[in-house]
């Protein structure tokens, strides 16, 4: 049995389709974290004035929730915790870039995983978490 080569229009509607669950996800996800925000803000008043950080700007300036940019390493090649500590100690560490937007406050821009690999280093808040 010979399969067909997907054509130019069955491979947009795959990612029209695909397009179209990431929306739906993500909102979803907006308004699990509204309420959950809500729910936060209502349990003490000391809550308020906590930094929660939920979303954050990529590189390019697109607003993504923050467990996007955190992503765990599978590789065969790491055995062993001390290993893993061993790859970690070798990225070197840079901070936070902020820049302020157009109203005036500070935005952390946080790196993909393809600009982390680009730039070939990580974000010290982050390294511990690898």
């Amino acid at each position: 049995e010979v399969k067909s080569i997907p054509t130019v229009k069955s491979l947009d509607s795959i990612r029209q389709s695909e397009n179209s669950k990431n929306s739906e996800c993500d909102r979803l996800f907006l308004l699990y974290t509204k309420d959950w925000w809500s729910e936060f803000l209502s349990l003490r008043d000391g809550h308020r004035e906590r930094h929660v950080l939920l979303f954050g700007e990529d590189e390019l300036g697109i607003s993504r929730p923050l467990f996007t940019f955190i992503t765990r390493i599978r590789s065969y090649l790491i055995e062993s915790p001390s290993q893993a500590a061993r790859f970690v100690s070798l990225i070197p560490c840079c901070d936070v870039r902020n820049s302020v937007n157009g109203s005036g406050g500070n935005v952390q821009h946080w790196m993909s995983i393809p600009a982390f690999l680009a730039t070939r280093n990580g974000h010290s808040a982050l390294i511990p978490l690898l």
